[in-house]
């Protein structure tokens, strides 16, 4: 073999370069982000004559505020899944013979899971719930109807801020007609003395999209999660 047939290491990789490289174009961390989560249409109307089980929680616990659910869930997401896509594709001989080639004929996005460190009164979790119940009437203390209502009046815009070191917005993902399609059961044990609830849920969505924000800087993220 030539002496010459694989050039030096040091031309594939210089750790000079590779620090430099760091230190001019950065990283971004796994655990700087902020969730936004805005509640279903239908729970903030006002011209239904019987109010919805998430409807009387957001009477409770407005969405906005201070106090209010979506600056606890704001502030309590704990982990928060950037959905995937997947093309699907249709294998074809394009020539009638010779190698198969893959085609994309559609596309699929995975789903999101978000988990939250519930608070003292448990709202995290009862506004998930309540939410589900929104969705398909399973919960009543009577007897559940399991009606279904509209998608339009459950779905609702999800939001990922991803952030940098210095709190600044970098990526905006919408999560665009969102809605839970699972919520996670909670073990409770006398044991477990040093354990926090936690809730974890699942949400289905049409799509989602990447807001560029040099387009729509308008929202600061971390106003979400100040005091």
């Amino acid at each position: 073999m030539p002496e010459n047939f694989l050039p030096e290491a040091k031309t594939f990789f210089n750790i000079g370069d590779y620090v430099k490289n760091l230190g001019q174009t950065g990283v971004l961390q796994t655990n700087k982000f902020v969730v936004q989560m805005n509640a279903p249409g239908l729970a903030l109307s006002t011209s239904s004559t019987t109010p919805s089980l998430l409807s009387t929680i957001l009477q409770a616990t407005p969405l906005s505020g201070s106090s209010g659910i979506g600056r606890l869930i704001a502030m309590r997401a704990e982990s928060v899944h950037i959905p995937g896509a997947t093309l699907t594709a249709e294998q074809n001989f394009r020539y009638g013979v010779g190698p198969r080639q893959s085609f994309p004929t559609n596309i699929n996005f995975t789903e999101s899971t978000i988990t939250f460190l519930d608070d003292g009164n448990n709202n995290i979790w009862k506004f998930i719930y309540a939410w589900m119940n929104l969705i398909i009437a399973y919960s009543n203390k009577d007897q559940p109807t399991y009606t279904l209502n509209y998608k339009d009046e459950y779905a609702q815009t999800i939001t990922i801020y991803v952030l940098d070191n210095a709190g600044q917005n970098i990526t905006t993902i919408d999560l665009l007609e969102a809605f839970p399609v699972s919520l996670n059961d909670i073990n409770l044990s006398w044991a477990d003395n040093n354990n926090l609830l936690r809730v974890t849920a699942t949400f289905s969505f049409t799509r989602w999209n990447e807001r560029s924000i040099s387009i729509d800087n308008s929202v600061n993220p971390l106003n979400l999660i100040k005091f």
